[in-house]
């Protein structure tokens, strides 16, 4: 929040019409509540989103095992299997706000 960027998972993998987009062009605008925020979007690495995937899971244990659930993973019980999981299948990025 200090920093105004957000990171987010694509749950449904590298060839979610979004995530793709991203790809193609960073330089996005994104809206979170009233706010409309410029922003450039860094793709993460599978290492950095299996280590995004493990914080969010211990942050948020039951929300994390329900997000498995309705993209068709079945939920890990460990949070080495979330990594894994998360390095295989599911990118993460980050939104950085730029100047506009």
């Amino acid at each position: 929040p200090a920093t105004n960027s957000y990171t987010v998972g694509c749950g449904f993998g590298k060839q979610a019409n979004w995530y793709r987009n991203l790809q193609a062009q960073p330089n996005v605008t994104i809206q979170v509540g009233r706010q409309t925020i410029p922003v450039t979007a860094n793709l993460l690495s599978p290492t950095a989103s299996g280590e995004e995937m493990v914080n969010y899971a211990k942050r948020n244990p039951r929300v994390a095992q329900s997000l498995m659930k309705l993209i068709g993973h079945t939920p890990p019980s460990l949070p080495e299997e979330y990594r894994q999981l998360a390095e295989a299948h599911l990118p993460f990025g980050s939104f950085v706000p730029r100047i506009p």
